[in-house]
């Protein structure tokens, strides 16, 4: 409970939400598929669109630090339920959360390649930042082409 109250509000607000879209992100993954899976999160992420907001003095737009404090509720979400989640469902969860909140982001996927057993890589990016990424871990990627879901 003390991790989380320190949690930013809006990792708060979200927290609640992906303990149940995490798991449901998880199932339906595991059993019906990717393809499954991204359609539900289509239909759970609605239609919201944002209005282009203005870059603030710092140069940051306003949807990063957004899209930062959604994706730690998502993770620290993931982290209070008794199975384990890799960065398929978390992301997944991400995504129609942010897009929920009319925040365009987008679903990558790549091949971690410099491996022998060739480790795949979910995440979520946001005006072409990954969001809550190891800044070296993404470089690795071989990234698909097209995104999971989202803009390219």
């Amino acid at each position: 409970m003390r991790a989380f109250r320190r949690l930013p509000r809006r990792s708060q607000a979200v927290f609640f939400p992906a303990l149940v879209l995490n798991p449901l992100f998880r199932l339906v993954a595991k059993r019906r598929g990717i393809k499954s899976a991204t359609a539900l999160a289509r239909r759970l992420a609605g239609h919201a669109v944002q209005p282009p907001q203005p870059v603030d003095p710092t140069g940051t737009h306003p949807s990063l630090p957004i899209a930062r404090q959604v994706v730690l509720g998502v993770r620290a979400a993931a982290g209070a339920l008794p199975v384990e989640l890799v960065c398929l469902p978390r992301s997944l969860t991400a995504w129609t959360i942010l897009n929920r909140m009319g925040i365009s982001a987008t679903l990558r996927i790549g091949m971690d390649a410099s491996t022998d057993h060739k480790t795949a890589h979910a995440w979520i990016d946001v005006l072409g930042e990954p969001i809550g990424e190891a800044p070296g871990q993404i470089q690795q990627m071989a990234e698909f082409s097209e995104p999971i879901l989202g803009r390219t």
